[in-house]
């Protein structure tokens, strides 16, 4: 990636590329990750992932739910001891793995090249979302 891209993706923090092909591939493949409280997981599961206003750093990121891509344990990890060094994200406990979207659903997403951050306008709920404890990283 050329240097002028990662500036203009640090600048400019929500994401604006359209899923390519291969992205979807990947995300049919191996789905998407999610991080929360546990207390969320109940809603999560009977209710989808909703936006959290209250949460958002900017008022244009209202609307979306985060994501990132499911590459691999390490890379989980890594996501998570970055997000929860930021503020009220450092109370998540659980991850969700997202997996069984549609291309409608794909077709709603954009995201961010550098990091693999996803977002979705409005709620995500499929029929495969498992959770799991950030514990399970010292496995």
């Amino acid at each position: 990636m050329r240097i002028i891209e990662i500036i203009k993706n640090l600048i400019f923090r929500t994401p604006k590329n359209k899923l390519s092909y291969e992205d979807m591939v990947q995300i049919k493949e191996k789905g998407l990750v999610h991080f929360t409280d546990k207390c969320n997981v109940n809603s999560i599961i009977n209710e989808g992932i909703k936006p959290c206003p209250e949460k958002s750093m900017r008022r244009s990121e209202r609307e979306f739910t985060w994501f990132y891509m499911n590459q691999s344990k390490k890379d989980i990890m890594d996501k998570y001891n970055t997000i929860k060094t930021k503020g009220r994200r450092a109370s998540y406990d659980v991850y969700f793995i997202i997996k069984n979207l549609s291309d409608d659903q794909m077709k709603n997403m954009l995201y961010r090249e550098y990091d693999k951050a996803i977002v979705h306008k409005g709620v995500l709920k499929t029929d495969d979302m498992e959770y799991y404890s950030v514990k399970d990283f010292d496995d």
